[in-house]
This record gives C-alpha cells, structure tokens and sequence, in this order.
C-alpha cells in the first residue's frame, strides 16, 4: 500500500506502485525538502528523495546503459550504502542508502523521466531510464529495509524523557500543595479561634447588642416621622414590610407639569425589594401608572438603581424612602415604559396648575429658596433655579444665605473677577477671601474647619 500520494508526479507514482504490488510492503512517502533526521516508527518503509538544492550533472551506470542525469542530488548516508555500477572513469556514486526502514535516494526521481541514456556503444536507448533505475534501486534497498528490525530506541528515549518530566512536575505540584494544605491547616486555626472568641464575645454581649439595636429603631423611627406630612403622607410598618404612602406626586418635565397621583411605596426589608401601587384613580396610562413603573409597580430605576439598593443594602431606610419619592417625582426619556406626554394635558389638575402660576410670578431667591411646600414640582430644584437665574442681588446675598453649595461658586466667580486688590477693601464678613493681600495667590486659603453639618427641618410639623 502506497501511503502519502502528495506531490507526487504520476509516472513516478506508477513505478512506485509497480514496486509496492510486486514486493506486498507498504510505503510512505516522506516529502519533506530535507533528509529526515528523526527516528522513523512503523512498519511502513519510508522513502525519501531531493526536492531542491544543489543541481547535479551526474553520469552513472544502469546495467549496460549509461545515465546522464542532471538535477537536484544529495550526499545520503545510512546503513547501508547502494552504489551505481563503475564508469569508464572508475567513479560509482552512491544513488541511495538504507538507514533502518527508511530508503534515501540521492537523485530526483521524475528527472529519470526526462533523461537520456545510451547504450555501450554510445547510442540514445529508447524511453527513459525510470523504470530501470528504480527497480533496481527498490530491488536492492526496499528488501534490506524491510528485513530492518524497528528501532525502538529513540522513541525509547522520548517516552522515558517524557514520564521523567512528568514526575519532577508532579513533585513541585506536591510540594506545593503540602506547603498550602499547612497554610490552610493555619488559616482553618485562626478562623476556629476567631470564631470561638466571637462566640464569646457575643454571649457576654447579646443583652447590649438587643438594647443598642432597639434604640436605634426607635431614633428611625422618629426620623421615618419627620418624612410626613410633604414627602408622605403616611408611614406604617407591618411584619417584615414598610408601606409610606406619598404626598401627590408631580413631574416637571418639559415646561409642564403632569400629576400623577399618590402612591403606596412597599419595602420588603429582608429582601430590599420595592413596588410602587397607584392609590388613585384616573392616572393610569394603558395599564401603567408611571413613566417609570410597569404595570405591577416595579420600578425601572435607571440610574438610581444604585443609590437605593446600597441605602436599603445599609439599613439607611429613610434616605431610601427620600431617593424613592425623588425618583417618582422624576423623568427619564431614555427608559420610560411609556412617554409622559401620554398622560396628556387634559389631565393637569387644578393643584398643577396653582403650582405653575407661582412658578411664573415667584422670585427665585426672594420666593422659591424660603418656601417649604415640598408638594411643588418646583421645590426640590429650587436652588438650581436661583443660581441660574442669578436673581440674588449681590454675594451678601448668596453667601449670607448658605442654603445650598452654591454659595462657594459665587464666592470663585467673584475672586476671578475681580483684581487681588478688591478683596482688601470687600466687606462681605463670610467670605474667605475677604481682606487677603496682593500676594493671596502665592498660598492656598486655608480651608475653614469643619464643625458639623447644620441640619435644617423644612415643614416639620
């Protein structure tokens, strides 16, 4: 069987079939462009000849007839070495080696096809000398080659080189983890001690714990109380679950103001999971009570998602319920379940309505910045409006008033305005600035220390 068929031109592949049905051995046909120097395994004889290299003009002796070759031809070595018949000259070169089960050619066997070749008296032979030269060189080589015993040497070598490998990896590998399983073994004491200590800890102070965490609860709940009646309207607890019912709740969007109702906000503690069920008739928009909410409540909270989770995640139930009635009086065009402009102008209500007018006619700073109706759409960007407006008269105004950040950034806008000089002669007490040299600039203000936030209760009742 002849294996390997590649590349291989077909009057050569037909001498060599000739010779694999006549002999009954399988052939592979190396055809790679340089000698093979691996170990050859199988009982497949292996046969190589030159594809390239150094072209050779080459005279030598088939029986009686002479060969004039010319092509590539290489130097082959083995075991056994086949030499052509002597030439007029005395010179027999070596046409091809047995090495093992292996047969090196040293000539390229489709050049045969296209050579010349005479007779002893010099004449042109009919053909080609193909078929002569092989069938000689298979009868002589093939038979050797496959008396040849497998040499099982190399592959020897490489299976045991191989498993040696093996085992010096497999002792790292078990040193390693012998040095982690004494890692582990002292990790696992330090865990067992810990939790043994904090076992004590906890019994001596479970009583305390109970106490502290009681107190706790009941100054939230205080603060839970504070939310009614603006945000809410009210808030009761039941179980595992905390129901705040809202203020009616209006979103500003687009110069106009759409009324959505009250809603009934239900917080399951444990699980932090929150549903928003309308309380009012009339503001349900196919099937959806808010731009925001689908159809059972859910909220899509888009990018508030995060401040509530991490508030209810924390315990900090009242800033949750603060984000949750923020996020209901608020709108996002990129995720609604359905437009706002769906609820339609038909549907503001005479509150929406007074809400606007004062909108109209109130001074940012004089109006808005003191009111404390928290039920205005308007109210809780109060502050944007009066720093945008710039409806202060002077930064006495601003910084006197302190009820936002703002006040910082009139203060930085007034410094660049104006040359180093003006601030020595400015008489706004609450300024940082206020009175500082020429030179100011040299050194960083010192920042004014901290003494506590000041809290302010709006609409508290």
């Amino acid at each position: 069987m002849l294996i390997n068929r590649t590349d291989v031109p077909a009057p050569l592949l037909a001498a060599i079939d000739y010779e694999v049905q006549r002999l009954g051995l399988d052939i592979y046909i190396n055809t790679q462009s340089t000698p093979p120097d691996d170990a050859h395994i199988g009982n497949a004889i292996e046969l190589w000849w030159p594809r390239s290299g150094d072209g050779a003009d080459i005279a030598f002796r088939a029986g009686d007839a002479t060969v004039h070759y010319t092509g590539p031809w290489h130097s082959v070595r083995g075991d056994y070495a086949m030499r052509a018949t002597l030439n007029d000259d005395g010179y027999a070169p070596v046409i091809a080696s047995v090495h093992g089960r292996r047969v090196l050619l040293a000539f390229e066997p489709s050049r045969l096809a296209s050579t010349p070749w005479r007779d002893a008296d010099g004449n042109d032979l009919p053909g080609n000398p193909l078929g002569r030269v092989l069938g000689d060189v298979f009868a002589e080589c093939l038979p050797r080659a496959a008396d040849a015993e497998l040499d099982t040497r190399p592959w020897v070598g490489t299976k045991l080189a191989a498993l040696d490998c093996r085992v010096q990896r497999v002792r790292q590998e078990m040193s390693t983890n012998q040095h982690r399983l004494w890692e582990l073994e002292r990790e696992l004491h330090n865990v067992l001690t810990k939790i043994s200590e904090q076992r004590e800890l906890i019994e001596l102070l479970d009583g305390d714990v109970a106490a502290l965490r009681r107190r706790k609860a009941k100054e939230e709940a205080a603060d839970l109380g504070r939310l009614v009646p603006h945000a809410f309207e009210r808030i009761a607890s039941k179980g595992e679950a905390l129901k705040a019912r809202t203020s009616p709740v209006h979103i500003l969007w687009s110069d106009r103001v759409y009324p959505m109702g009250r809603f009934d906000v239900v917080v399951h503690l444990p699980s932090g999971s929150v549903a928003a069920v309308p309380v009012d008739d009339g503001f349900t928009r196919q099937g959806y009570p808010h731009p925001h909410l689908d159809a059972e409540g859910n909220p899509c909270w888009g990018n508030m998602a995060r401040p509530v989770k991490e508030a209810l995640a924390s315990g900090q139930v009242v800033e949750a319920l603060t984000t949750i009635r923020t996020f209901l009086g608020h709108y996002n065009p990129d995720n609604p379940y359905l437009s706002i402009t769906r609820w339609g102008e038909d549907d503001v209500d005479e509150e929406a309505e007074r809400f606007e007018r004062c909108y109209e006619s109130a001074d940012p700073f004089g109006d808005c910045i003191t009111c404390d109706d928290s039920d205005c759409p308007y109210w809780h960007d109060r502050h944007e409006r009066c720093w945008e407006a710039g409806s202060w008269s002077s930064l006495r105004d601003c910084v006197g008033c302190g009820r936002c950040d703002h006040a910082t950034d009139a203060v930085e806008d007034c410094r660049s305005d104006h040359e180093d000089g003006g601030c020595v002669s400015c008489r706004v007490d609450d300024c940082r600035y206020q009175g500082q040299a020429p030179d100011c600039d040299d050194e960083e203000p010192e920042e004014p220390e901290d003494e506590g936030e000041e809290l302010v209760q709006l609409g508290a009742r």
